[in-house]
């Protein structure tokens, strides 16, 4: 057999891609990312840092998601033990590796704490990897422990990384952004004003490091969905979802129903999603006497939603700015909305006005201004030709730009291309 023979007959490494928990109800857009690389024809091995009830998972996920791997518990002999191997065999990498992660200046002491416990994971992690076939580049979703522990696999198995950000984890909870910028071999966010943050955090990368991708959505799924725009059954449907946090907004929209209705407009709220702030929003419903008007409805399956997004008149999501920095991207609740075809109401934060023009394919109203929020609802809930258009335009941009199959391709040839052209560890790692 000659060499190009013995070339072509070794199995490719895969891709490694990491996340955090896994299955996570608000992150089922990491799952169909995840299941859009995997179509693509792409090998990948899945790498969860710890395990959650697959409840919420889509049907559609639940093939591949058998096959994911979980980190280790960290007070096991077993890590103790892959430590001491590592070292004795691998000294080189293994104080690579603590090195590459030590060295991050990390932010808070519960930070370099959190990157000590991914240290003592990761040689274990490493071993189970090169058992499953290794890897020829990494991928981490969200750019805080995710992308800490690629740091340390890529040390430990001798190949880059990337990652995805996100919003909370780089402007709430953010640790070591520039240095993980700088290491990683790219780096994908969902709108142009995270690449305008993160470039600027990094201003030593190359341009175009630092790569807009949009979230891809099921379009072939929400084509199905058919609005009753022009003429809703029974009083007009005022509908959101998302994890009840304080970013989202939901207070805002509570009060913005209060004042619909003591103007006398006919309409009905419904929110799905659960989260820390749902005791909260009920007891505000319950204040203003809302309780014949608005209902939380809880967590909703992804066929809940599509059901719901047929019966909507319009979508609500009025998103804010936190004290703490924290905000939206791009919610991915938005973009299925608007690829149901629904009329929506946001607000211009983060990278929203990169999916919503205003007037042209939905609404923008300023964060936490209930007025403004009324007028706009009041139009959606009365002017059917409004709503009609609005939505129209809103599948056309859905469908054009956030496709789930073309951006997940996208992803998988950037994965692809940094696997066939390996490289030493990116950046200074001292």
């Amino acid at each position: 057999m000659d060499e190009n023979q013995t070339q072509s007959a070794v199995k490719p490494r895969p891709l490694l891609y990491v996340v955090g928990p896994f299955p996570v109800a608000s992150e089922t857009f990491v799952a169909r990312e995840i299941r859009g690389v995997i179509d693509h024809g792409l090998a990948v091995n899945v790498l969860a840092q710890a395990r959650r009830s697959d409840e919420h998972l889509e049907e559609a996920d639940r093939a591949w998601a058998s096959d994911v791997m979980y980190g280790p518990n960290l007070l096991s002999l077993r890590v103790v033990a892959a430590n001491i191997i590592t070292l004795l065999r691998r000294p080189g990498q293994f104080v690579r590796m603590w090195r590459s992660l030590i060295s991050l200046k990390h932010d808070r002491w519960r930070y370099l704490f959190r990157a000590v416990s991914i240290g003592l994971k990761a040689p274990i992690i490493a071993n189970r990897v090169a058992q499953a076939g290794g890897a020829a580049h990494i991928h981490a979703q969200f750019a805080t422990g995710q992308t800490e522990l690629a740091i340390a696999l890529g040390a430990l198995l001798s190949c880059g990384y990337s990652f995805t950000a996100h919003a909370r984890d780089i402007y709430a909870v953010p640790n070591a952004l520039p240095e993980k910028i700088r290491r990683a071999r790219f780096v994908v966010t969902c709108s142009l004003y995270n690449v305008d943050y993160l470039s600027r955090l990094s201003p030593d990368t190359e341009p175009n490091h630092v790569v807009r991708l949009f979230y891809g959505v099921d379009n072939d799924r929400l084509a199905s969905v058919r609005p009753q725009l022009d003429s809703p059954n029974g009083s007009p449907l005022i509908f959101t979802a998302a994890r009840l946090v304080a970013k989202k907004g939901f207070d805002t929209l509570i009060e913005a129903c209060g004042v619909l209705r003591d103007r006398g407009v006919d309409f009905r709220c419904e929110i799905g999603g659960d989260g820390p702030l749902c005791e909260e929003l009920a007891a505000q419903v319950e204040r203003l006497k809302l309780e014949d008007r608005v209902q939380l409805l809880g967590w909703q399956s992804h066929d809940a939603l599509l059901e719901r997004y047929a019966s909507a008149t319009c979508f609500a999501q009025p998103c804010r700015v936190t004290g703490d920095g924290d905000r939206d991207g791009i919610p991915n609740a938005l973009i299925e909305a608007m690829g149901a075809s629904l009329p929506t109401i946001a607000t211009p934060v983060s990278g929203i006005p990169e999916l919503i023009s205003d007037t042209e394919n939905g609404l923008l109203v300023p964060p936490d201004d209930i007025e403004a929020l009324v007028g706009a609802l009041s139009r959606l809930l009365t002017e059917p030709e409004l709503r009609v258009s609005l939505g129209n335009a809103a599948r056309k941009t859905v469908s054009t730009e956030f496709d789930l199959k073309t951006n997940a391709s996208t992803l998988a040839k950037m994965c692809q291309s940094m696997s066939q052209n390996p490289i030493a560890m990116q950046g200074d790692q001292s």
